[in-house]
C-alpha cells in the first residue's frame, strides 16, 4: 500500500515530522519502504508475510 507521509503520520498517530525524521535516520519498520519523488517521499507499507511452513504443519498433522 502506498501512502504519504502525511497519510502515514495520520495512521501511527504520529506527527508529519516525526515521520520525516525516521526516514532521514533510517528507523523505519521493516516492512515499511521510502522512495524520494522530487521533494517528498513516498512510503510503500507492505503487510505481514505468512509463514507456510507453519501452515504446512498444521495440515500434515
Amino acid at each position: 500500500m502506498r501512502l504519504s507521509v502525511t497519510e502515514y503520520a495520520k495512521q501511527l498517530g504520529v506527527t508529519r515530522q516525526a515521520v520525516l525524521l525516521q526516514i532521514k535516520e533510517k528507523r523505519l519498520p521493516n516492512n515499511v519502504k521510502s522512495e524520494k519523488i522530487g521533494n517528498t517521499y513516498s512510503l510503500t507499507v507492505g503487510g505481514q508475510k505468512k509463514n507456510k511452513n507453519a501452515s504446512n504443519k498444521l495440515q500434515s498433522k
